[in-house]
């Protein structure tokens, strides 16, 4: 299902949080200090993944083809981005380190899979992807094995959000020309509608409680 590209923003930003450090500052929101920014975007002439600096500096192309790389997420540990690209042919998840080197492509098929999205272990990936009419929620390991649908029902599923605690998935839910956010356990389970507007809800994403 491409509209959801068509109706995301083409300039995606993902932040990359910094490795914990021992002497962080107390005042720090999130342990570590604020990493590369990384992002798509068509500046050369082709839609590409970027990093620069949180002020903008030192910006750098990481991706080099003719294709459509997009929508990158970086690893907790911030070593590896996943990323959407057509550079096969078909539209998959790829895969390379923090400085563009190593790309590899975690699916290799004739489907639509996109919306790649980290547990907080680092040790598994969820997306989205068209294989039986409609687009589901999918996860895999992070080396791209051991694939398993855990949507099925109705409607097209896509957008998913790990919790922190990895126990959980938000994702974005289209059915009957509305769009609702809806949680989930990590297994598929427990599927519960939180939004019920005619609005468009999508791009669900969690924030940590400090409480």
């Amino acid at each position: 299902m491409t509209a959801r590209i068509h109706t995301k923003v083409l300039v995606a930003v993902v932040m990359a949080a910094g490795l914990m450090l021992a002497t962080q500052s107390a005042q720090a929101v999130v342990p570590g200090v604020n990493g590369k920014i990384f992002f798509a975007s068509a500046q050369d002439g082709n839609e590409e993944i970027y990093s620069m600096n949180p002020d903008g500096s030192e910006q750098k192309r990481l991706t080099f083809n003719t294709a459509f790389d997009f929508d990158p997420a970086i690893s907790p540990d911030s070593t590896k981005v996943a990323f959407f690209s057509d550079r096969s042919g078909d539209e998959d998840i790829w895969v390379m380190n923090a400085d563009g080197s190593g790309a590899t492509p975690l699916t290799a098929n004739r489907f639509f899979e996109s919306d790649p999205a980290w547990s907080p272990s680092g040790k598994q990936i969820a997306f989205a992807a068209i294989r039986k009419g409609d687009m589901d929620i999918y996860k895999m390991n992070a080396n791209g094995s051991h694939k398993a649908r855990v949507t099925a029902k109705g409607g097209s599923d896509f957008e998913p959000a790990y919790s922190p605690d990895g126990k959980k998935i938000a994702f974005a839910k289209e059915r009957g020309g509305n769009r609702d956010v809806y949680v989930m356990k990590a297994d598929g389970s427990h599927k519960k509608r939180l939004t019920s507007d005619p609005a468009f809800d999508q791009l669900p994403g969690w924030g940590v409680s400090r409480q």
